[in-house]
């Protein structure tokens, strides 16, 4: 039996020596100057971002005087300063939760951040741009980009943050991070006017 694109959705004939994708598939990634989007056979688990030490991020904070974080946090612009994963994950599908030592703008630190309080920096600013006009429960989506969450999962991450699935000459694409999304969209636009 041939072996399908590990395009996520696409039932194409794969080609070896395309790195398992079909014609069609790898033309279109090979013309993208953004992350690829994720193969259906990792999908999950490698659909949480992975921020690095030193990564320009927002994260929530909690004052001094609530060191169980049960209060609504504030949001601040800071640095990863270290990163450490769960042993036990809290939803196999997604892996494990990681959690940030974050060394804030205003020279604060704050230490195991969970992973569904830290965004990359661009991210968080693009989605500043967006929650204005967010209402009720509609979900935030992007012209050509939609955040999709597991509302069944046990994970945080998956829950209330969840990831980005562009649409992309007809297929969905998912990402990790908006700003991949957004430009992948983007570029698969220019390109279907022949820029």
């Amino acid at each position: 039996k041939k072996k399908s694109c590990k395009m996520e959705g696409c039932e194409k004939h794969a080609r070896s020596n395309l790195d398992g994708y079909c014609i069609g598939h790898s033309k279109f990634l090979s013309q993208l100057s953004v992350p690829l989007p994720t193969p259906k056979s990792q999908l999950e688990k490698s659909l949480k971002p992975i921020l690095k030490g030193g990564s320009a991020i927002y994260a929530a904070y909690w004052p001094p005087d609530d060191p169980k974080r049960v209060t609504e946090p504030s949001w601040y612009p800071g640095v990863v300063s270290t990163c450490k994963v769960s042993v036990t994950p809290a939803d196999e599908k997604y892996g494990s939760v990681r959690y940030y030592d974050v060394k804030y703008d205003d020279g604060d630190k704050l230490n195991k951040i969970p992973d569904h309080f830290v965004f990359a920096e661009e991210d968080y600013l693009l989605h500043l741009c967006l929650d204005g006009k967010s209402t009720g429960k509609k979900k935030a989506s992007w012209i050509g980009v939609k955040n999709v969450t597991d509302r069944r999962s046990k994970d945080q991450w998956a829950k209330c943050v969840g990831w980005y699935v562009a649409t992309i000459e007809g297929g969905n694409y998912s990402f990790p991070r908006l700003s991949d999304a957004l430009k992948a969209y983007d570029v698969s636009v220019v390109r279907s006017k022949g820029v």
